[in-house]
């Protein structure tokens, strides 16, 4: 029997409808009625979708083509696998959906996945290592690829082979979907179990002292539909390696200023110093910034870690504003300077003193102190901002903020992420 608090809240309730629903019928009256498309508006999207449906048969022709010059290349492959679609390619690699034959023959509990994202079937993912990359490198994705068995949010190593000059990596194929099509319609809900998802992933790797080095949408296929995701693409990934003696004692040339004679910024004549080189893996728009000003020395200590926790921050920076992707420089220099319009010149010039460089620029519009991430959230994104509470969004922004911290140092964990208040509520 209802107590008469509740009796009065339902009664409250069903006024509230009664109000909505008369608001929503004076708007739909006041609203005036969508005009019908026009004749050259009508033939506009049939020819687009003629031209739409004419690339996808032109792509399918181009794939079968493809996958014919494999089968016929490599006899015994077919044997093995029946491809049926190239799902992805890259620089170094190009990745096909296949069916794995003889899966059946085999005891497959070693890299059955646990998540619900790869479903139980006996499709797999066929990556075709080209021979431009080289054995090393090779030899060492597969080698990281073996050791992170075990997390329902890492992909596993199933099998590799080699077939003359080609190498050949067996996955297992997980069902997604495009970050493109989805971000920026997905929950506050669905963003916090992607995160999840992220996080965890990068927890398993680090645990085992292995960066991934390329962090982004592509190399995370997230499943809406089982709010889970994994993480993928291991070619760049890295162990921990210890420092040189070097690190703790840099050169005279590696540590002098790049000063003038009047003791001005600018550029020697003839540099006597030596050429900084330094590993500048990962995506453009998705690199740290100590990778950006060329630290050496990139995989030891805590550092190693906190370069895929800024990839995450910058993901974060798409999802919680609807902009994707959210930088889009052209080369390491503009890459600097668009992270600066967010944090000021100031700290800019903070961070690139800790890492024993320069940081100068003449471009007016960059602002003294930085922007605050939670009036950019509001701004870009007001229309989903404001169906989440104060705090999700104080809590969402802290998130992102931690993991977007200038000063490597202070950078939050895979781990500790996980603990965050907005995720941990999941």
């Amino acid at each position: 029997m209802p107590t008469p608090a509740s009796s009065q809240k339902e009664v409250r309730d069903k006024d509230q409808d009664k109000v909505q629903a008369a608001s929503t019928a004076d708007d739909k009256t006041d609203r005036p009625p969508t005009p019908p498309p026009t004749q050259t508006e009508l033939e506009k999207q049939r020819e687009h979708e003629e031209q739409r449906k004419k690339a996808g048969e032109e792509r399918k022709k181009v794939v079968k083509q493809e996958i014919d010059r494999l089968n016929e290349k490599f006899k015994n492959l077919s044997y093995y696998y029946k491809i049926v679609d190239r799902v992805g390619s890259g620089a170094f690699s190009t990745v096909y959906k296949a069916v794995d034959l003889r899966q059946d023959y085999y005891d497959n509990s070693a890299w059955r996945v646990a998540s619900a994202a790869a479903e139980k079937h006996n499709f797999i993912a066929l990556k075709r290592v080209y021979m431009t990359s080289s054995p090393d490198r090779i030899a060492n994705e597969i080698a990281i690829l073996r050791d992170i068995r075990g997390s329902a949010y890492v992909t596993p190593l199933i099998t590799a082979f080699r077939q003359h000059d080609q190498i050949y990596i067996v996955l297992p194929y997980i069902e997604h979907d495009n970050f493109h099509t989805i971000f920026r319609s997905m929950s506050l809900q669905d963003m916090r179990y992607y995160l999840k998802s992220l996080f965890a992933g990068l927890a398993h790797l680090h645990e085992q002292n292995i960066i991934h080095r390329d962090v982004k949408p592509g190399n995370f296929l997230y499943n809406q539909r089982h709010r889970t995701g994994v993480l993928v693409d291991f070619g760049l990934a890295q162990r921990q390696a210890n420092p040189p003696a070097a690190a703790a004692n840099p050169s005279k040339e590696e540590s002098q200023p790049l000063l003038a004679t009047n003791n001005t910024p600018g550029f020697y004549r003839n540099d006597p110093r030596k050429p900084l080189r330094a590993n500048r893996a990962g995506t453009r728009g998705y690199r740290a910034p100590e990778v950006l000003f060329r630290m050496m020395h990139q995989t030891f200590l805590i550092y190693f870690i906190a370069i895929d926790i800024w990839s995450v921050g910058v993901l974060m920076l798409s999802l919680f504003t609807g902009r994707y992707p959210f930088f889009l420089a052209h080369d390491d220099s503009d890459a600097l300077v668009e992270i600066a319009t967010l944090f000021g010149l100031a700290e800019m010039k903070a961070c690139a003193n800790s890492h024993r460089r320069t940081f100068e620029t003449n471009i007016e519009s960059i602002p003294p102190t930085r922007v605050s991430f939670y009036r950019l959230v509001l701004e870009l994104n007001n229309e989903h901002a404001k169906t989440w509470s104060e705090q999700e969004l104080r809590d969402a922004v802290d998130l992102m903020a931690q993991s977007l911290e200038l000063d490597w140092t202070k950078r939050i964990t895979a781990k500790d992420a996980l603990q965050h208040p907005f995720l941990a509520c999941i």
